[in-house]
């Protein structure tokens, strides 16, 4: 099981990107909106079962959802 945590920075002019973000299906990877720092960067909790599932997730956000700038990953743990 890994976990992380992504810091989502997103255009704050293009509507509902939070939004976007929680309805988009990241396979079998979990998402869970923690909050909102500033206007225009949100933190994600991410839950996977294994690396590549984690890493097609990150990648869908980044470049799947319309508005996401850039995401920066912080995997906080992971089980052998």
């Amino acid at each position: 099981m890994l976990q992380a945590y992504a810091l989502v920075e997103f255009d704050p002019n293009v509507a509902d990107v939070p939004e976007r973000i929680r309805a988009h299906s990241l396979g079998m990877c979990k998402q869970t909106l923690v909050g909102s720092l500033t206007p225009g960067e949100l933190i994600v909790h991410l839950n996977a079962e294994d690396g590549p599932y984690l890493n097609e997730a990150t990648a869908a956000l980044a470049s799947q959802v319309e508005g996401v700038n850039r995401l920066t990953l912080l995997r906080i743990s992971s089980t052998p």
